[in-house]
């Protein structure tokens, strides 16, 4: 085909490939250096039988690790800005565009030569890879599914950026603006995200980001998603939305805008705007975090230098003149959304659906997908958790339960210090989905949370035990701090079923006063086990499977788990723990949080484990103070004590016994705070 008909100028598209193929030579090594030879190391080590899985190494290809992502932004985003360079020079801007080519052949040369630029190293260390593959002896990686996973995401994140860059290229008659408008429109997305979602959380009483967080993964999609065509298809589709934008914007561009910082003079209003919103967000941030506390007014101080900045780059100029229009609408718009926010104008923070029109309501995991995938060789496999239960509130009576425990937020403000957040997410008759998140103080909101937290549904949430699951167990631990040896029980041995039993028991039947405002009782279970799934597709490789089948719990209990304790003292557990008589002697540390002590050494190896602390320990073996200190032991550990944390002494008492040391620790403001442990403040 002649160059007429091209739809490349095959003369331009040589010259920068000569110019610069450093550039894909130097990111060919650093792709190389960060994921070819580290996989042919492990390839290695295996096939020599040092122990590995075959889903570790390949799966390690399609999930970005080493930082590969920003390597592949960082060299996609260099290669727009040195192919399109002539138009940020007088010079050659001319030079190209008195030739006899249209501008449309000029722009798609000038992305071939990007594209080539920046594929070209991954096709080059996707055959490295295959390579690797085909020679390996080890069975296990003799397949091709991840190098090509490898090469598919790759491209696909790189052919993106390019379009990204280019777009942000014709805005900008400078180099250095070509980079930081690329930067900036790759993570700018991010950091506006994380902080509406921080602002309306301090700001917002009630406020729930689940859908925030949605969202971002759809600008920013997963490794693993993209391996789905469904999800490839919004980045493909992206990049031919930029390409569009940036050749209809190098189509009508001037070209004595080189040299300037916007190049598209209607941009500059969108430029200032930004730059002034990036502003008030770092104000936002930095002041809360100077001044201890969030105010929205914060972002006004940053955001009018931030306006007065931009506006001075967008005109080239130093000169105040005409600043004050800028400054008033900012300041203007900043009210605006201080108004709208502090009067609740859009009624987020008042409304409560009706009962009758909700179809179920979930609270406590509502940020948990229902639909759960493993990563198998760079595929996406769908698995579900067979027999678990559905914890949604469906009976009329859950739904006004959860329906009251709102309104009683919204009418008393609930939250501060020693509060618990409890989601809420509410999927309406009209198939809308309803958000909120409040705060709870377990002690003085007992009365509205009890009915929540003596239902079934909340009890399946808390514990695994009773989430409905196939479970296969592997071993039941018991122990207790003031006890030196625990009790582990095996699949074997015959008395793990009567404990899981016991234990399900008392989950099943024990209060909310004795779960939660008990919680923190001395003895703790840990029960391993798996649970059965169900996949989508057949999974051969064990390893993985046992990684997501694996589960670990571990429960606090206390003399309300009767049954539990029941087995605890047939089997002499509970005749192991000390009493008053027992402790040779104590350590007590009373300190402020901005005076805590400097640990001296690490060893409870010493007689009355006092090293490790140093001076700090105040040693007690006085047997009245002894045994007051011992009956502290379940107060503290036991009673939850929140504090300000500026103003607070946090406590800490060391146990002796005849081999065996535990502790205790806990933090109390002053008027709270025990009588014997003043004299050692």
């Amino acid at each position: 085909m002649s160059l007429k008909t091209s739809f490349c100028n095959k003369t331009i598209l040589k010259s920068d490939l000569k110019r610069f193929w450093w550039v894909g030579l130097l990111e060919t090594i650093i792709l190389f250096l960060t994921n070819t030879l580290p996989l042919w190391d492990r390839v290695s080590a295996q096939v020599m039988g040092i122990t590995g899985a075959k889903s570790y190494d390949i799966s390690r290809l399609v999930t970005w690790q080493n930082g590969q992502f920003l390597v592949l932004i960082v060299f996609a985003i260099a290669v727009v800005a040195l192919v399109f360079s002539y138009m940020h020079q007088v010079a050659s801007v001319s030079l190209y565009h008195s030739v006899p080519i249209s501008r449309r052949k000029l722009f798609i040369t000038k992305i071939i030569s990007a594209f080539i630029l920046t594929v070209a190293p991954i096709l080059i260390n996707m055959l490295m890879i295959i390579g690797i593959v085909t020679a390996s002896e080890a069975s296990f990686i003799n397949e091709f599914s991840a190098p090509i996973g490898w090469l598919y995401t790759g491209v696909i994140y790189t052919i993106l950026i390019i379009s990204l860059a280019a777009f942000m290229n014709m805005m900008t008659g400078t180099p250095i603006g070509t980079l930081i408008f690329s930067a900036g429109a790759i993570f700018l997305p991010a950091m506006g995200i994380s902080f509406y979602q921080f602002f309306c959380e301090c700001e917002v009483y009630g406020f729930s980001g689940e859908y925030i967080t949605d969202f971002m993964r759809w600008i920013y999609i997963s490794e693993s998603n993209l391996l789905d065509f469904r999800y490839c298809l919004v980045y493909l589709v992206l990049t031919a939305v930029f390409l569009c934008l940036a050749y209809l914007l190098y189509k009508n561009r001037k070209l004595e805008m080189y040299g300037e910082v916007i190049a598209v003079s209607w941009l500059k209003p969108v430029f200032i705007a930004i730059i002034a919103i990036v502003a008030s967000m770092a104000g936002y941030a930095y002041f809360g975090e100077v001044f201890g506390d969030n105010n929205i007014f914060y972002t006004i101080p940053l955001g009018v230098l931030g306006t007065v900045i931009a506006w001075m780059v967008s005109r080239k100029s130093i000169s105040p003149k005409g600043i004050l229009k800028p400054i008033l609408s900012y300041i203007i718009a900043v009210l605006c959304v201080i108004g709208f926010v502090k009067f609740d104008l859009s009624g987020y923070e008042r409304r409560i659906p009706d009962a009758e029109d909700v179809e179920w309501v979930n609270v406590l995991d509502v940020h948990v997908s229902d639909e759960k995938y493993m990563i198998c060789d760079g595929e996406r496999i769908a698995y579900t958790e067979k027999g678990k239960v559905d914890t949604k509130f469906k009976d009329e009576k859950g739904i006004k339960d959860v329906i009251a425990m709102h309104r009683y937020a919204v009418e008393n403000r609930t939250g501060g210090k020693g509060y618990n957040s409890i989601p809420i997410k509410y999927k309406l008759k009209n198939g809308k989905t309803l958000m909120r998140d409040y705060s709870y103080s377990f002690t003085d909101d007992m009365d509205i949370l009890k009915p929540i937290y003596n239902s079934q549904q909340v009890r399946a949430k808390r514990y695994n035990l009773l989430d409905g699951t196939e479970k296969k167990f592997n071993s039941f631990t018991v122990n207790d701090r003031r006890v030196k040896d625990e009790v582990s029980l095996y699949a074997d041995n015959p008395l793990l079923p009567r404990f899981i039993e016991a234990l399900k028991k008392d989950l099943s039947e024990i209060s909310y006063e004795d779960s939660m405002l008990r919680s923190g009782g001395s003895i703790h279970i840990n029960i391993d086990y798996n649970v059965e799934i169900e996949t989508e597709k057949p999974v051969e490789d064990s390893n993985l499977l046992k990684s997501y089948t694996s589960r670990g719990d571990g429960i606090v209990i206390n003399e309300k788990f009767v049954n539990t304790m029941a087995i605890l003292e047939e089997i002499g557990f509970l005749a192991k723990i000390p009493v008053a008589d027992d402790i040779v002697s104590c350590g007590v540390m009373v300190w402020q949080n901005d005076k805590a002590p400097t640990v001296v050494a690490e060893t409870y190896d010493t007689e009355f484990a006092m090293e490790k602390y140093g001076d700090a320990v105040n040693k007690v073996t006085d047997r009245g103070e002894i045994e007051e200190l011992y009956g502290l032991y379940d107060e503290i550990i036991t009673d939850k004590k929140y504090s300000d944390y500026n103003t607070c002494y946090n406590v800490k008492v060391i146990y002796t016994m005849d081999g065996h040391v535990f502790e205790a620790s806990c933090s109390y403001d002053e008027d709270k705070m025990p009588e014997i442990f003043k004299k050692y403040m």
